[in-house]
């Protein structure tokens, strides 16, 4: 690493790797020179480096388009982007701050992919090309992860200023400016250094390989518990290995239709403890969808809000630290709840206002884990799905407790999702300390894979859907997250034609999370069987699993 500053020029910096195969050091990754760092008073905080035509850019976790990133710009920050477009949508469901350079082996190879520049797609880095251009090329590889959570953009050449040349940045609404660089030199190397840096993958249950079933159709049924053992009836008479059924967010509607989390439905569920013990005889697993966000009339929202569990209001926050800066660091939730001093945020959810649990407040995190254990764990669900834990909540000042010194909810929102999913492990640890928790995730940020498995999202009913799911996938691989799939079939839009289905599910037989998931409005739920003309093929790829 060298440090430039000579002639009051600004501070940049330069890495460079020695390849011992050749006695030569090789550029990675250089500062730019026309100015790299910019702190505002602001607050927002930018870091530009040095680009050249062809060097490829990899990571950033769960995105749309190309596996390789050069030419766009994301918006890093958690959205619930159902039937988003796989080809295009930005922002999508997790937080990545982090990326993989891979320099262009020399000018004569632009591409850095040992292809001849016509290979190449229209704008010059398409697809599949970029697979060709991680593993050839004599350029080296780095990883870039900048430390923060507040909301920022990544750009791999999508803005283009003729006063500072070619350049890639990283630029965040607030915050710290605090990155590491990590060394291949080849990108494998990249990915497994990252790894040990945010956590190794939690390894899953062997059972939990094996296919999952799941639909939005039955628990929104008014006979949901009649509809969920019919189906395990028939994959028993269609001799469908069925591993595990991920049980949708409808068993704990209320009599309005609201979601209200750790709560059963009576009226569509009667038996719960039943309903685990039929799926249990026959050798399959159920997870519980479950949610951090309380509405307004939940059975429990008033004594969580007298108890200061939730996310706090941003208008809390004079009343909180009065006659203290908030350079005090200077306690924002009392001992003792008062109006003066706490409101819960509120927030649209669903189809109601509602108010995110706090999980930097660690009676909020045991609350959590009391409530898994009890309406969930004790009845004979063994899993947890975490879903809607992306907290877009509107009022960017929000505060939350932060382990007892308060913090804007804009410097920690994904860290919710990642303490969410650590408070679900940590109660099927206690409460099953022998066995291998199993926990779904739709958000999170880099380190979720040591509590969670996870998918690509709400995606939408096309072939497109089929392909970009692929790069997807393998964009979270390359940045450490590997226990990864997507909704086969598509979970939002029509249902999927014949032979669509048949290749979702023989594409998605190789994924570690092997779901067939759907809510097709006005249409039957999705199944391998549901064209009877192919369903032989389907059915063949489910056991060949």
């Amino acid at each position: 690493v060298t440090v430039g500053t000579a002639g009051g020029e600004p501070l940049r910096l330069t890495w460079a790797w020695h390849d011992e195969a050749t006695g030569d050091w090789k550029l990675l990754l250089r500062d730019r020179p026309t100015g790299a760092y910019y702190v505002g008073a602001d607050g927002r905080v930018s870091h530009y480096v040095s680009r050249r035509r062809g060097d490829a850019y990899f990571g950033c976790g769960e995105r749309s388009g190309a596996l390789n990133r050069a030419g766009r710009r994301f918006d890093l920050r958690c959205v619930d982007a159902m039937g988003y477009d796989a080809e295009r949508s930005d922002p999508l469901y997790k937080f990545y701050p982090f990326y993989i350079g891979k320099p262009c082996a020399s000018s004569a190879d632009p591409s850095g992919t040992g292809e001849p520049p016509e290979a190449l797609g229209p704008d010059g880095h398409g697809e599949p090309p970029p697979l060709r251009a991680v593993s050839r090329g004599g350029g080296g590889a780095y990883g870039v992860f900048y430390d923060s959570m507040a909301r920022a953009a990544l750009d791999f050449g999508c803005e283009l200023n003729n006063y500072h040349g070619l350049f890639a940045s990283y630029q965040a609404e607030c915050g710290d400016l605090d990155y590491y660089v990590l060394l291949g030199p080849r990108v494998r190397s990249v990915t497994a250094r990252f790894s040990w840096l945010t956590g190794e993958t939690l390894l899953p249950p062997r059972w939990s390989l094996g296919y999952s079933g799941s639909t939005m159709a039955f628990t929104d049924a008014p006979d949901a518990q009649r509809q969920l053992e019919a189906f395990l009836a028939e994959c028993a008479a269609r001799q469908v290995p069925l591993s595990s059924f991920q049980l949708s967010s409808g068993y704990s509607s209320s009599a309005a239709g609201r979601r209200h989390v750790f709560t059963w439905n009576s009226g569509k569920v009667p038996d719960p403890d039943g309903l685990a013990a039929a799926y249990a005889a026959a050798g399959v697993r159920l997870a519980a969808n479950i949610k951090p966000c309380l509405l307004v009339d939940h059975p429990e929202y008033a004594a969580c809000a007298a108890a200061a569990l939730f996310v706090g209001a941003s208008g809390a926050a004079s009343a909180a630290a009065a006659g203290a800066p908030p350079s005090s660091g200077a306690v924002f939730w009392p001992s003792t709840p008062s109006a003066a001093a706490y409101s819960p945020e509120r927030s649209m959810f669903w189809d109601a206002d509602g108010s995110h649990l706090d999980f930097t407040n660690p009676a909020a995190a045991a609350w959590w884990q009391d409530r898994v254990a009890a309406a969930l764990l004790r009845r004979g669900i063994v899993g947890t799905w975490n879903d809607n834990n992306e907290y877009a909540i509107e009022d960017e000042r929000a505060l939350c407790h932060g382990f007892g010194r308060r913090v804007p909810l804009r410097l920690v929102r994904p860290l919710h999702a990642l303490l969410m999913c650590q408070a679900s492990w940590r109660a099927q640890r206690a409460h099953a300390p022998g066995e291998r928790p199993w926990l779904i995730s739709r958000s999170g940020m880099p380190g979720m894979q040591r509590y969670v498995q996870t998918w690509s999202g709400d995606n939408y009913t096309e072939w497109k859907t089929l392909r970009y799911n692929l790069w997807m996938g393998l964009g979270l691989g390359l940045s450490g997250c590997f226990n990864t799939g997507h909704d086969v079939g598509g979970f939002a839009g029509p249902p999927p034609p014949a032979e669509m289905l048949v290749r979702w599910v023989q594409s998605g037989v190789f994924h570690p999370r092997f779901t067939i998931h759907s809510w097709n409005a006005g249409g039957p739920p999705t199944s391998a069987w549901l064209h009877p003309g192919v369903a032989a093929l389907g059915l063949d790829a489910i056991r060949f699993r």
